[in-house]
């Protein structure tokens, strides 16, 4: 195995070797640096926690290779810990494992296209999620609460799906100087779903387009599976717009829920399904009722006693 030129290609390395989310390569790669997990890995010296994090035939330095020269083709960059634009906090270095709950699901590193800081996004971020199959109920609320949140200087992230993902990007950069940020489940270099491309460009335009995985690597369950756990690691709160029970989005809602951040559902028509996870969420008391963006705000400042902006 070769040695990595820098810090950023061992990084890279990282991100086609393993499979996200990884805590214990991220807390040893912390402690001992990307390098030596590297050649720990190289010569069997791994820890097993860490070891099963890894893919059983994970990238080698070809790949690497290619996804540096299409980073410098699309205009993208790699951010990683000690890059001034990382947002997570990172482990201590006495090699003790930060309690925050997220380090448990923050990324390795990520590729990052787009004119925004992502540092600065993830200030004052909010995830707002929902169906793909949305109704017309749906798509409405989620672009009037993209673009109040954006009027009021939130970033929006979240996958950039169809339904109610889209239309909060577009409600919110409907708004001048909208700080937006899509979290992708692939390789940059792909666009899912098509029908988004333009979409993803605005986005760019002001915020990024950001990925824990490698260029090339195509769209998979499991892929936005982690990136639905990246957009909670990143935000200060999650909004369900429009949800059907047992879906990934109540999942994602549970998982935030979880972790302590801050999870609000809107209401919809009783007789709607595709309300309903919505619901749910609300009675079982995982996600607090919220009819706009003013409320979004006062649920915030509630579970952390200030706007986080």
């Amino acid at each position: 195995m070769n040695t990595p030129r820098t810090l950023d290609h061992a990084w890279a390395y990282l991100l086609r070797a393993c499979r996200p989310p990884a805590p214990n390569t991220v807390r040893l790669a912390a402690e001992v640096g990307p390098i030596e997990v590297i050649h720990r890995h190289g010569n069997g010296t791994l820890p097993d926690d860490v070891l099963a994090e890894f893919h059983d035939t994970c990238g080698d330095w070809e790949a690497v290779a290619y996804d540096v020269a299409r980073a410098a083709e699309l205009g993208a960059r790699l951010v990683r810990p000690g890059h001034d634009e990382w947002p997570y906090p990172e482990q201590a270095a006495t090699g003790v494992e930060d309690a925050t709950a997220t380090s448990a699901v923050a990324p390795l590193a990520l590729w990052v296209r787009g004119t925004g800081r992502l540092d600065t996004l993830a200030s004052g971020a909010i995830a707002v999620l929902g169906a793909r199959a949305a109704t017309a109920y749906g798509e409405h609320n989620a672009a009037d609460l993209g673009h109040e949140l954006a009027a009021r200087g939130w970033a929006i992230w979240n996958g950039g799906s169809l339904g109610v993902a889209g239309a909060a990007q577009r409600g919110a950069l409907a708004q001048p100087d909208a700080r937006t940020v899509a979290v992708l489940g692939h390789g940059l270099d792909h666009t899912h779903p098509v029908q988004h491309e333009n979409l993803f460009e605005r986005i760019a335009e002001n915020g990024v387009l950001v990925s824990e995985f490698g260029f090339s690597t195509p769209p998979s369950k499991r892929g936005t599976e982690a990136r639905d756990r990246l957009i909670v690691a990143s935000t200060s709160a999650v909004v369900i717009v429009e949800a059907v029970p047992r879906t990934a989005v109540i999942s994602t809602a549970r998982l935030a829920h979880k972790i302590g951040r801050p999870v609000m559902a809107m209401p919809g028509p009783v007789t709607s399904g595709r309300s309903n996870g919505c619901h749910h969420l609300i009675v079982d008391g995982t996600a607090t009722l919220v009819i706009n963006a003013a409320d979004v705000e006062q649920n915030i400042e509630r579970s952390s006693g200030r706007t986080d902006r």
